[in-house]
């Protein structure tokens, strides 16, 4: 299955999360959100590694 979304597109959504990782990890250890915030950003990462994985082409031609 492919997802086709722009690869612009995916590339800004892969940035958020790269960039929105790198901020939330921290903010976490220094107690200025809760784990419920890490639980729903985990959820959002994870469904941006799921679109990564969807839009790899295996067809090899």
């Amino acid at each position: 299955m492919e997802i086709k979304l722009p690869a612009k597109i995916r590339l800004t959504i892969y940035l958020i999360v790269l960039f929105g990782t790198a901020l939330i990890v921290p903010l976490q250890a220094y107690g200025r959100i809760t784990d419920l915030v890490v639980a729903i950003w985990t959820s959002v990462a994870g469904a941006a590694s799921g679109l990564a994985a969807l839009n790899i082409n295996t067809n090899t031609k």
